[in-house]
C-alpha cells in the first residue's frame, strides 16, 4: 500500500480547513441575521418604552399640578351644600376607585328636585371650576310644567381627589 505524500496530506487538511471555514462563515452569517433581527426588535421595544415614559412623565406632572392646586373645600359634597342648600338633593356615593398610589376617583349618583335652571347652571359652573374639577358623566333633565321653570335632574358625577384630602362632611 502506498502512503500518501506530504503534499496530499496538506491538500486534504487544507480542504478540510477551507470547508470548515466556509461552514463557520455560513453559520456566523445566520447568527448575525438572527441577532440583527433581535436588535431591531429591541429598538422597537425601546422606542415604545420611551414613549410610555414620556406619557407617564406627563401624567405625573398633571397629577402633581392637580395635587398642588387642589382645593379641599371644593369637593362635590361641599359644592352641593354651597349652591344647592335649599334644593331637595339625593347624593349617593356609588364607587371609590383607587388610581395610582395617591389618587381616588369618587363616582356619585345625584338627584335634584325642583331646582331652577339658573341655580342648576351655577352649580355646573362651580363643578367645572373646582380644582380638580367635578365631571358630569351622565345627565337627565325633566321639565315640570306646573312648577314655573323648575327642573328635576338625575346626574352621575365623578371627581378625582388626592388620597390625603378629606372632605368636610
Amino acid at each position: 500500500m502506498k502512503v500518501p505524500g506530504r503534499n496530499v496530506i496538506r491538500m486534504i487538511l487544507t480542504s478540510v480547513l477551507v470547508l470548515l471555514a466556509i461552514f463557520m462563515n455560513v453559520r456566523a452569517q445566520k447568527n448575525i441575521n438572527f441577532y440583527r433581527t433581535q436588535i431591531e426588535a429591541r429598538h422597537g421595544e425601546l422606542e415604545t418604552l420611551q414613549e410610555l415614559t414620556q406619557s407617564q412623565i406627563a401624567s405625573r406632572a398633571a397629577f402633581g399640578w392637580l395635587q398642588q392646586h387642589a382645593r379641599p373645600n371644593e369637593r362635590l359634597e361641599d359644592l352641593v351644600k354651597q349652591q344647592l342648600s335649599n334644593v331637595k338633593t339625593d347624593l349617593v356615593l356609588r364607587e371609590v376607585k383607587q388610581v395610582g398610589d395617591r389618587w381616588n376617583i369618587y363616582r356619585y349618583d345625584m338627584r335634584l328636585e325642583n331646582v331652577s335652571t339658573k341655580q342648576f347652571s351655577e352649580f355646573l359652573v362651580l363643578c367645572e371650576n373646582a380644582r380638580p374639577p367635578v365631571r358630569i358623566t351622565e345627565l337627565q333633565v325633566s321639565v315640570q310644567e306646573d312648577h314655573g321653570g323648575m327642573i328635576t335632574t338625575q346626574l352621575s358625577l365623578a371627581e378625582i381627589v388626592p388620597a390625603d384630602i378629606v372632605s368636610n362632611q
